[in-house]
């Protein structure tokens, strides 16, 4: 089976501005994917400042819960 897409967990995405934990487990999970060629679903990406180190940090897909509305 190949993989091409990891998805982060909203539980450390939530936290990535807040927890410097949660911010290495991300960019370590970033890295990783560009090593493999893969791709990083970011979920709960709920604010422009975590969208930013988001994408900063190689996560190019976000997906985001905002006012009920999923946004891809």
């Amino acid at each position: 089976m190949n993989v091409d897409i990891l998805k982060i967990d909203g539980s450390f995405i939530r936290n990535l501005l807040a927890s410097s934990l949660d911010y290495q487990v991300v960019d370590s999970i970033c890295r990783l994917a560009r090593m493999k060629n893969m791709q990083v679903v970011a979920e709960y990406v709920e604010s422009p400042e975590i969208r930013q180190a988001v994408i900063t940090l190689g996560s190019i897909i976000c997906r985001a819960m905002i006012s009920g509305y999923r946004y891809l």
